[in-house]
């Protein structure tokens, strides 16, 4: 099984303080149904425009130890106009891109704390491959 994990999960998980527990508890049962934890392009860039570059850099190693994907899914069809519907900006874009990972089948579920992303895959009829 292939999760894919947005931004915020990845930044709660590997920042220096802790932060939310049950993304712990979460991690634990990925590990240990043997789930493959998946990180985005856009979730490494996100990740690169910190503004402390130690932070970066710490992160950098991080993320070294999740399965980061090398190609994106086509950004068309009922996602690209749901996009154009809904998103105000490109923060918004960049999340609906990657939902689109869930939307196309390339990953099986996606984990994320951002309602807005949660409304968009009750939408797109995919509610039950998102968790929040």
């Amino acid at each position: 099984m292939r999760v894919l994990l947005d931004t915020n999960i990845v930044i709660h998980r590997e920042a220096s303080k802790a932060g939310n527990q049950d993304i712990g508890m979460v991690f634990k049962w990925l590990d240990k149904i043997g789930a493959s934890k998946c990180i985005h392009p856009i979730t490494v860039m996100e990740l690169a425009r910190f503004n402390d570059a130690n932070a970066v850099k710490v992160m950098n190693i991080k993320i070294g130890s999740y399965h980061q994907l090398k190609t994106i899914a086509a950004f068309e069809g009922a996602i690209k106009e749901l996009s154009d519907l809904v998103d105000r900006n490109q923060n918004d874009v960049d999340d609906s891109k990657i939902l689109n990972e869930v939307y196309t089948g390339r990953v099986d579920i996606l984990i994320s704390e951002d309602r807005k992303i949660h409304r968009k895959a009750i939408r797109l009829n995919i509610p039950k491959r998102f968790l929040r």
